[in-house]
C-alpha cells in the first residue's frame, strides 16, 4: 500500500471514530435536557402499580402492628390473617388418634410450611412499606372514626382536603367495611379515577394466593377451607407532601426511570443520533478516496451481524438507568466513596465512563449497518453465498449427501466380497420375511434359525481367526528381520494384504540397502578424511625436523620452508572446506541473496581462472546468451559453485580435450551445463561422487580435498536449485537448474558508485571478453 493509501485509510479510521465518539459526547451534554424533560413524568410517581401495592400493604403492616399494640404481645400475621388455620392445627390433633401416623405428620408438615410462608410474605410486605413509610404521613381509624395509629397531628383528611395544591402532592383515604371488602373513599392529585381504579384492584387480590397451591394436603389445597381474611372495619389514610415526595424521590430509583421511560426522550434522541450514525455507515464507504467499507472487521457473517443485535438491546435497556444514576449523582457519591477527593478528577470519571458506554452503542450500530451494507453491494444472493454461516452449513451438508450418494456409484458389484455380502442379505431377509409369517409359530423357528446361524458364524469367524493368525505370524517373522517370508495359503478377506506385505518387505530391503550404504559412506568418510588430513601433516613435522639440522644450507632451508608453506596451506583449505561442508549439509549457512546475473557471474570466475584455464591444454568452447539472467542469489556462495566446478574440470579433464559450457533460459529455468571428457575412467557411481570425500581419482593422487563437488550441491540445494552429474562412456556431464522468477519492470538505470557494487562484478565483464570467445 503506497502511502497516499495509508493516509487515506488513517483519515477514514479517524472519521469513523469522530461518527462515533461525537454521538457519545452529545447523548452525554443532554443529560441536563433529558432530565428537565422527564421531570413532569416523575412527579406521577403515585400512579405506578409498584409505589401503590407498598401503599396496600401498608394496610396490613398497620394492622399487624396494631392488633400486636392491643394484645401486648407478638403475635404471628398467620394469626390475624388465618385465624382459621388454630381451629385447624386443634382439630388435626384431635383427629390424629383416628387417621394413619403419616397422613397426620404430613397435614402438619402442609401446615407449618404454609404458615412459614405467610411469615415470609409479612416480612416482605414490611420491607416494601418501609421504603416509603419514612415520606408519608397516615391515620389509622376504626369504624367510629377515632384514631388508632398516626404519625400526625389533627385530622389528615381535612388537611389533604384543605392543602391539597399547596402543601400536598397527593393523598388517599381507603376503607374496609365489617366483611374486609375495601372501598377508595377518596384521592388527592391528578388522575384521581386512575388512582382508585387501581387500588381497589390491588387491594381486593388476595395477598397469598400464590402459595396455595404449595401447600396441598392429600389432593386438596389448604385454601380450600381457609383463605385471607382482610383487615375489618377500619380506614386507612394517607397522604405526601410535596417535600416529603421530592425526598422519596431522590432515593426510589425506579420511579425515576419510570419517569424516562414514560415520557420517551432518552429512546427519541438515541433513536435519532443512531439513524445518523447507521446513514455514515451506509455512505461513507461511497467516499472513494477514503477507502473504507471492505476491512475485515466489516466483512463478518450475516448471523453474526444478527446476534450484534442481542448486546445492543441489553445496552439500550439498560441505559437509561446509566442517565438516571449520573443525573441523580450516585456515579459521583460512588467514586467519593471510594476514596476520590478532587472534584475534576471524579468528574472527568463519570463523564468517560458514560461516553464508554454510549461508543458501545454507537459503534455496535456501525458495525452492523457496515456489515449488512454489503447486502446493497454484492446483491442479495451472492451476498447470502458468501456472507452466511447457514449457506456454508447447508453446503457442506449437500457435499456430504451427495458424497454419500456418489460412493454407491463405486459399489462393484462384481467384487465377489460384495456379491456374497447382498446375498447373505438377501437369503436372510428371505429367511425371516417367511418366519414372520409364522405368527405365533414362527417364535420356534426363529429360535432354530439363530441356532443354525450361530454355528455357521462360528464356523466362518474359526476360519477367519485361522487365516489372521497365518497373517500375523507372517508380520512376526518381518518384524524379527525375515524379509524373505512369503504367504503361501488362501487368506480370504485377508488377501489384500499379500500385496501390501511384500511392499513392505520391499520398502524394508531398500531402507537396509540405504542403511548398509550409508554405513559404508561413513566409513570411506572416516579412512579418506585421515588419509587426506594425514598426508600434508605428515610431510609438515618431517620437514620441522629436518629443518632442526642446523647444518642445511640457506638454499634447503629455504625450499624446506617453502615446502612447509605449501603443505600448511594444503592443510588449511582441506580443513576450511571440511568446515564448509559441513555447515553446508547442517543448513547451518547464512544466505546473503540479491539479484545476480549468472551469466555475468560465470564470466567472472572464468576470468579469475584465466591463468589456470589458459596454462592448460583444454579447449573451452563457451556457449553463453546475450542478455541477463538474472536470479535471486547468493553471490559468494553461487560463485564457489562455478569456481569449484571449473576447478574439477581442470583437474580431471582428458589433455587436449574440449570442454563445453552452456548457459540457457528453458521452460521457466536457468539451465547451467558443464560438459567435459574425463582422463580417468568412469567407473564410479554418479549419484555417490557428490558424497563427502569422494574423488573420480580413486587412488587419491591429485590434490584435491574431495569436497568441491559435495560443496558445489550443498550451495546448489540451499538456494532451492537442483544439481544432476551423469556419465556416459568417458563423459562428465554436471547440469545446474535454478527456477526462473517473474521480473518487474526495469527501473530506471542510476550511476553506481564502487561502494555499492559487489566485488564480484567489478570489471569482470570488461576483462572476460578476453577470456571468453564467443562461437557460433
Amino acid at each position: 500500500m503506497d502511502t497516499k493509501s495509508k493516509n487515506s485509510h488513517k483519515l477514514a479510521v479517524l472519521i469513523i471514530l469522530l461518527v462515533i465518539l461525537l454521538p457519545s459526547v452529545g447523548m452525554v451534554r443532554l443529560y441536563p435536557f433529558l432530565d428537565r424533560e422527564s421531570s413532569a413524568y416523575k412527579e406521577n410517581f403515585y400512579t405506578d402499580a409498584q409505589f401503590l401495592r407498598q401503599i396496600i400493604y401498608g394496610n396490613y403492616v398497620l394492622y399487624t402492628e396494631e392488633a400486636q399494640r392491643k394484645e401486648g404481645r407478638t403475635i404471628l400475621p398467620n394469626q390475624i390473617f388465618f385465624p382459621d388455620l388454630k381451629d385447624a392445627e386443634a382439630a388435626s390433633v384431635s383427629e390424629g388418634m383416628e387417621e394413619a401416623w403419616d397422613e397426620q405428620d404430613a397435614y402438619a408438615s402442609a401446615l407449618t410450611d404454609f404458615k412459614n410462608n405467610i411469615l415470609q410474605e409479612y416480612r416482605s410486605w414490611q420491607s416494601s412499606f418501609d421504603n416509603v413509610r419514612g415520606n408519608l404521613e397516615y391515620q389509622v381509624l376504626d369504624e367510629n372514626e377515632q384514631i388508632l395509629d398516626q404519625n400526625v397531628t389533627g385530622s389528615l383528611l381535612e388537611s389533604l382536603t384543605r392543602d391539597k395544591d399547596q402543601k400536598y402532592l397527593w393523598g388517599v383515604a381507603m376503607q374496609y367495611d365489617q366483611g374486609g371488602n375495601l372501598t377508595v373513599l377518596n384521592t388527592f392529585g391528578n388522575n384521581s379515577k386512575e388512582l382508585s381504579n387501581l387500588l381497589e384492584s390491588l387491594g381486593r387480590k388476595d395477598p397469598v394466593d400464590d402459595y396455595y397451591y404449595e401447600s396441598y394436603y392429600g389432593s386438596t389445597s389448604l385454601s380450600a377451607s381457609y383463605s385471607f381474611q382482610f383487615p375489618q372495619n377500619r380506614t386507612f389514610i394517607y397522604g405526601m407532601t410535596r417535600e416529603n415526595a421530592n425526598a422519596y424521590l431522590s432515593l426510589d430509583l425506579e420511579s425515576r426511570y419510570h419517569g424516562y421511560i414514560d415520557s420517551g426522550v432518552v429512546y427519541q434522541t438515541l433513536l435519532f443520533l443512531v439513524a445518523l450514525v447507521g446513514i455514515a455507515a451506509l455512505l461513507l464507504p461511497f467516499i472513494r478516496p477514503l477507502g473504507t467499507g471492505n476491512e475485515k472487521i466489516f466483512r463478518a457473517p450475516m448471523e453474526a451481524a444478527l446476534l450484534g443485535f442481542v448486546p445492543l438491546g441489553l445496552i439500550v435497556s439498560a441505559i437509561v438507568h446509566l442517565v438516571v444514576i449520573t443525573n441523580e449523582g450516585i456515579v459521583t457519591k460512588t467514586l467519593k466513596q471510594a476514596g476520590l477527593k478532587n472534584p475534576y478528577v471524579i468528574e472527568s470519571l463519570s463523564i468517560a465512563w458514560n461516553l464508554l458506554w454510549w461508543c458501545l452503542i454507537f459503534a455496535l450500530v456501525y458495525w452492523i449497518v457496515s456489515c449488512l451494507r454489503n447486502i446493497f453491494t454484492l446483491g442479495l444472493r451472492r451476498y447470502f453465498r458468501e456472507r452466511t454461516l447457514i449457506y456454508r452449513f447447508f453446503a457442506w451438508i449437500k457435499r456430504g449427501c451427495v458424497k454419500v450418494y456418489h460412493s454407491f456409484d463405486h459399489l462393484d458389484f462384481q467384487d465377489k466380497l460384495n456379491r456374497t455380502i447382498l446375498k447373505i442379505v438377501g437369503i436372510n431377509f428371505i429367511i425371516l420375511a417367511l418366519i414372520c409369517s409364522f405368527w405365533f409359530f414362527g417364535i420356534g423357528a426363529l429360535i432354530l434359525y439363530s441356532i443354525v446361524l450361530f454355528f455357521v458364524l462360528q464356523k466362518y469367524f474359526n476360519d477367519l481367526k485361522t487365516k489372521y493368525k497365518k497373517l500375523l505370524s507372517t508380520t512376526n517373522a518381518i518384524a524379527e528381520g525375515n524379509l524373505d517370508v512369503t504367504i503361501d495359503e488362501d487368506l480370504g478377506v485377508f488377501e489384500p494384504f499379500k500385496g501390501e506385505i511384500q511392499k513392505i518387505q520391499t520398502g524394508f530391503k531398500k531402507a537396509v540397502e540405504e542403511e548398509v550404504k550409508s554405513e559404508r559412506m561413513k566409513t570411506d568418510l572416516i579412512t579418506n578424511v585421515s588419509h587426506d588430513l594425514k598426508t600434508p601433516l605428515t610431510a609438515i613435522i618431517t620437514y620441522v625436523n629436518l629443518l632442526k639440522n642446523e647444518d642445511l644450507s640457506p638454499e634447503i632451508h629455504r625450499s624446506y620452508i617453502d615446502i612447509l608453506e605449501q603443505k600448511s596451506l594444503r592443510l588449511k583449505a582441506l580443513i576450511e572446506d571440511l568446515f564448509e561442508i559441513s555447515k553446508a549439509t547442517s543448513k547451518n549457512v547464512t544466505l546473503n541473496l540479491m539479484r545476480v546475473d549468472i551469466v555475468n557471474l560465470l564470466k567472472q570466475v572464468a576470468f579469475e581462472l584465466n591463468d589456470k584455464i589458459s596454462q592448460s591444454t583444454l579447449d573451452f568452447r563457451w556457449n553463453l546468451p546475450d542478455e541477463k539472467i538474472s536470479l535471486t542469489l547468493d553471490s559468494q556462495k553461487t560463485y564457489r559453485v562455478f569456481e569449484n566446478l571449473l576447478i574439477n574440470i581442470l583437474k580431471y579433464s582428458l589433455s587436449h580435450s574440449r570442454v563445453y559450457i552452456t548457459v540457457e533460459a528453458v521452460s521457466g529455468e536457468a539451465v547451467i551445463t558443464m560438459k567435459n571428457v574425463s582422463a580417468q575412467e568412469l567407473n564410479f557411481n554418479p549419484e555417490e561422487i557428490t558424497e563427502r570425500f569422494v574423488r573420480g581419482d580413486s587412488a587419491r593422487n591429485t590434490e584435491g580435498s574431495g569436497l568441491g563437488l559435495a560443496i558445489a550441491k550443498s550451495f546448489v540445494d540451499l538456494q532451492n536449485g537442483t544439481m544432476h552429474i551423469t556419465t556416459d562412456a568417458d563423459l562428465f556431464k554436471v547440469t545446474i537448474r535454478w527456477p526462473l522468477e517473474k521480473q518487474a519492470p526495469p527501473a530506471p538505470e542510476k550511476p553506481q558508485t564502487a561502494d555499492t557494487e559487489d566485488p564480484l562484478f567489478l570489471e569482470g565483464p570488461q576483462s572476460s571478453e578476453d577470456v571468453i570467445p564467443k562461437h557460433d
